[in-house]
């Protein structure tokens, strides 16, 4: 009798134990804003991290947000961003579904660039975790993607990016993919129906292609090639290491000069000279707003023309190629009223030449693309003069 006691208790003991477990964990919510010490702004792009693992990075803006149990009454926060000295805060909470709001100013740290030798060139990065990266690519262990093929594959998210890896088709909830995100494991979040979402969808959330600077996936045996940290304990069926770039700053607003021609219908071609004033709609100045004008010269020609566009970069804020939809006011020579202006649809398309405060640009500018015995193009090209340096 005595031994089926035991047995019942150890039993009852086995099943208890997870739910004492559980009950010691707290589900906290922590939002805030990170901030440099030199700026007072926000700080893009900082990695958040709890018990270990990444559970968010601050938006364009510095802002972040999370919600994650936690093991006892004190936890530590870690703040770590490239360009900036890690800061760690420590908090204490008292009971379940507590809410906090940690604020913190990071101090800004002299980048270490390093200068590395790949397929030939010299290239210079300032994240030290890509030195690794192009060392394990010259053994050719696992898959890799560079800077250069990231921008290339015109991916609006990692989802398509990772896609020229070939996702190793045994994946699967029980064998998951351990993620690492500038070397530190990305969390499982949880998705608000009592389930997780996977790391490689979170990360997904969490930064753009634009933002990285290399990508490496190892699945099944390649996966031992790996260094030891970043071998994961546990069933796993691959790792994916993703490996972020210093983010472009802000584009300022502009001031343009340009001179252009008219083409397209026969013998009215004819040359303007104008100026524009733009400036960014979004803070990653992946999207901007521009307004500009022309005088034809030409007595035969329009009195002048005022054209409004707004232009967005598909490939990523760091191509110099635009594209973008508009509007063209035009005042015919001789039109007296409101009644004599026309009104055309413009398509923009354009490159950017040189990342500096002073940049030439070549536009091409369509007016009327829907009717094929209307329609004119405006060739520009000309100056824009960054007002402010990007931070």
């Amino acid at each position: 009798m005595s031994t089926a006691i035991r047995v019942a208790a150890s039993l009852l003991l086995v099943f208890l134990t997870p739910v004492c477990m559980s009950a010691q964990q707290t589900i906290v919510s922590v939002t805030g804003r990170v901030t440099s010490q030199t700026s007072d702004r926000g700080v893009t792009g900082v990695s958040v991290i709890v018990g270990g693992l990444i559970v968010t990075v601050t938006d364009n803006d510095g802002h972040y947000a999370f919600r994650t149990p936690v093991p006892g009454s004190r936890f530590d926060i870690v703040f770590q961003r490239i360009g900036f000295r890690r800061r760690i805060e420590a908090r204490n909470i008292s009971d379940a579904g507590q809410a906090l709001t940690v604020d913190v100013t990071l101090v800004p740290v002299p980048t270490v660039l390093e200068e590395i030798t790949v397929d030939g060139r010299q290239i210079t990065i300032e994240n030290p975790g890509l030195v690794g990266f192009y060392e394990r690519r010259e053994l050719g262990y696992g898959r890799y993607l560079t800077q250069e093929e990231i921008d290339r594959s015109k991916g609006f998210d990692l989802t398509n990016v990772f896609r020229r890896l070939r996702f190793p088709l045994g994946c699967t909830g029980f064998t998951p993919l351990a993620v690492y995100l500038d070397g530190v494991r990305v969390y499982d979040a949880p998705n608000g129906e009592g389930g997780t979402t996977s790391a490689l969808m979170h990360v997904n959330d969490l930064v753009a292609p634009s933002q990285l600077g290399g990508v490496e996936l190892y699945a099944d045996e390649r996966s031992v090639r790996l260094p030891r940290e970043f071998i994961p304990a546990g069933p796993y069926c691959g790792v994916a290491m993703f490996w972020t770039r210093r983010p472009a700053g802000p584009s300022p607003a502009t001031l343009t000069a340009h001179v252009g021609s008219l083409v397209g219908r026969g013998a009215d071609s004819r040359f303007a000279v104008g100026g524009g004033f733009g400036f960014p709609l979004r803070s990653e100045s992946s999207l901007r707003f521009d307004a500009s004008g022309q005088i034809p010269l030409s007595r035969t020609s329009d009195s002048w023309r005022a054209f409004m566009q707004i232009t967005g970069c598909p490939l990523g804020v760091d191509s110099p190629w635009y594209v973008g939809v508009g509007a063209a006011l035009i005042k015919p020579r001789g039109g007296a009223t409101v009644s004599s202006l026309e009104v055309s649809p413009t398509l923009v398309t354009g490159v950017r030449l040189f990342d500096r405060q002073i940049r030439p640009f070549v536009e091409l500018r369509i007016l009327d693309p829907t009717s094929f015995d209307e329609a004119s193009g405006m060739i520009l090209t000309g100056m824009s003069i960054e007002l402010g340096a990007r931070t």
